[in-house]
């Protein structure tokens, strides 16, 4: 089975690390050949190179635009998209033989490529949803009609994530969910030894504002100074939109350079995530949390927000603990809860790691996946059939 996948340019964070290893284990489990396309050259090309595998890097743009946006910027985004997606089109026709693609997966909601070679070329085609659509609309305004009447079958990466696709137009019975994958292997486990003296947390992902580490900072500096001075918290990330100068200064307000360090973007987290007691998810609605369950095959407790996907993943006080998003006397209440409970620490972990290696292995992933195949094939060829 040939399938030719549309990638964005992320390799460092969840979705590209997710869509990357889904497709090196397709590749080496279900004999799938993958023809890689992204709009830059970066690690999943080096990969592709470093095992034969076709690939291909050229400029290309997703064709979305925040809800909100002035025409003008509207207008400028619209007019470079369809000069580079027309160009990437033209170039994938000349390099690329589609007789002999059995199947096309975009890898990210915004990506229309795809979705235009698939409807010219008659194969079917996987899109993965992986974010929430609500906040940006398609370039034209008619996208979700002609999605509901395409080839594609497309893929929510939680029911979170469905359930607003569903809302946006898209038909629900065209819409599978299927959990993003995690290889284990890239996590170290070891049992958990608390020190009650020090409750060690940990927050991983970029450091933008809807990730909400301002909350992390927040809700530790209005901890009251006897459990203050027993927390600790670690930052793993690259900082985006200038916003390095405002947690800095949001630590030095709370008195907690002592307490709190940022360690910028870290490739081999999962290596140094079992040092910690706690990890903390505080973004304001996280479509699946690939870092969730990267703290739960680590064996640390999760404290996460009540939004997005985090209520399906976390089982209160079994598998994980809930706060009420954006509010940080709700996390600090949480945090004391679990100085003042420290064998729940251990106990809490031990359950999520079991919890995650049973339902977010990445080759259960890619096993749902290959079955997805399958199934997209045979009804794509009968709806061919039927339409001669």
């Amino acid at each position: 089975m040939k399938v030719l996948f549309f990638l964005n340019d992320d390799d460092k964070y969840g979705a590209g690390k997710s869509t990357m290893k889904l497709i090196e284990l397709l590749w080496e489990n279900h004999g799938v050949t993958p023809i890689l396309v992204t709009p830059k050259y970066n690690n999943n090309n080096k990969w592709c190179n470093e095992n034969g595998i076709e690939n291909y890097s050229l400029l290309y743009s997703d064709e979305i635009i925040g809800n909100g946006s002035s025409f003008l910027k509207k207008s400028i985004k619209v007019m470079g998209a369809t000069v580079l997606n027309f160009n990437l089109l033209r170039y994938l026709e000349k390099k690329i033989d589609f007789s002999q693609v059995d199947l096309i997966h975009t890898g990210f909601s915004g990506i229309i490529v795809g979705w235009r070679l698939s409807e010219k070329h008659s194969i079917p085609h996987i899109w993965h949803l992986r974010d929430f659509p609500l906040t940006w609309s398609f370039f034209d305004e008619n996208q979700i009609s002609k999605m509901n009447s395409s080839l594609s079958t497309f893929v929510a990466i939680s029911d979170a994530v469905k359930r607003e696709w569903v809302v946006k137009g898209l038909a629900s019975n065209k819409i599978t969910k299927i959990y993003n994958g995690i290889d284990p292997s890239t996590i170290l486990y070891s049992v958990h030894k608390f020190n009650e003296s020090t409750l060690k947390i940990c927050f991983v992902g970029a450091m933008v504002k809807h990730k909400r580490p301002d909350l992390v900072i927040e809700a530790v500096g209005k901890l009251p100074e006897a459990y203050r001075k027993k927390v600790t918290v670690d930052f793993f990330g690259t900082t985006y939109e200038n916003y390095q100068p405002i947690l800095d200064k949001l630590v030095s307000n709370y008195h907690l350079a002592n307490s709190i360090k940022f360690h910028g973007y870290t490739a081999n987290v999962g290596e140094v995530l079992n040092e910690f007691d706690v990890g903390i998810m505080s973004s304001i609605a996280e479509p699946f949390g690939r870092v969730t369950i990267e703290y739960m095959l680590a064996g640390l407790s999760v404290v996460a927000s009540d939004t997005g996907a985090n209520p399906e993943l976390i089982e209160e006080s079994i598998t994980g603990f809930l706060f009420e998003s954006g509010n940080y006397d709700s996390l600090s209440r949480k945090l004391i809860w679990l100085i003042d409970n420290p064998n729940m620490i251990k106990k809490v972990g031990q359950n999520s790691r079991k919890y995650a290696l049973e339902n977010y292995s990445a080759t259960s992933n890619a096993d749902k996946i290959y079955q997805l195949y399958l199934t997209s094939l045979k009804n794509g060829k009968q709806l061919l059939i039927k339409d001669r």
